[in-house]
């Protein structure tokens, strides 16, 4: 079998050198790439071979015209595309760490956590010394912004999908699915079917009804020695 990152790298290596695959989806598979000229690492993402076949190079380029015409500072740019020995892509920037729903719905966490603490745990009399405006609570007033900073936050992002025609993934409590879901991780479960998304670690969107990014998630498995009925 042909390895596609050497064919990728035979075809694009005056451009692009492909390091690794960062996931895959039923519609295409995404490498983490070095664009030489520019000395800058890039995602860059294929059509499956299978799937061009089906699909048709007519209409995977119509959708890389019309993701490189969005401008939203929520939505990454397209750098590139092309032709590679037969294998449509187009580059995208690389982006490490967590997504931006992951990053507000942390912070959105951690805030109201915050909010509970200091309201359950600080002594009035010592909150009014510490702060001493009559009326004001400046910590929990600020603790209270910030969260609505989040709130309004989210709602912009799920506005914005919208707006887009995109959509998350629903994953939590869902049953597997390796077509939209990368499995990173399993956790030995006997309260859950085997199989059940237990934890979210990156959210995964569906773009005009085909796979943009797969999720990642922990999945339950059943525990060792456990027979199957």
């Amino acid at each position: 079998m042909t390895d596609p990152i050497a064919g990728l790298n035979a075809a694009l290596g005056d451009r692009y050198v492909v390091d690794r695959e960062l996931g895959r989806g039923g519609m295409a598979t995404v490498y983490l790439a070095r664009d030489v000229k520019h000395e800058r690492f890039v995602a860059l993402k294929t059509l499956r071979p299978e799937i061009a076949v089906a699909l048709g190079r007519e209409r995977f380029l119509r959708e890389i015209k019309l993701a490189a015409r969005l401008q939203h500072p929520n939505i990454l740019p397209v750098y590139d595309s092309g032709d590679a020995g037969g294998t449509l892509y187009y580059v995208m920037p690389f982006v490490e760490g967590e997504s931006l729903r992951d990053r507000l719905e942390r912070g959105l966490k951690s805030a109201r956590a915050s909010e509970a603490g200091i309201s359950q745990a600080a002594p009035r009399g010592w909150r009014a010394r510490f702060f001493p405006r009559p009326g004001e609570d400046a910590a929990g007033a600020t603790l209270a912004a910030l969260r609505k900073g989040y709130e309004l936050g989210l709602e912009r992002l799920d506005q914005t999908l919208e707006e887009y025609n995109a959509r998350e993934i629903p994953c939590q409590g869902q049953a597997f699915d390796p077509r939209r879901m990368n499995a990173v991780e399993r956790q030995e479960s006997s309260v859950v079917p085997e199989g059940t998304v237990v934890e979210v670690y990156r959210s995964g969107y569906e773009w005009n009804g085909e796979l943009f990014r797969p999720a990642q998630v922990k999945v339950s498995c059943a525990p060792a020695g456990e027979e199957h009925e």
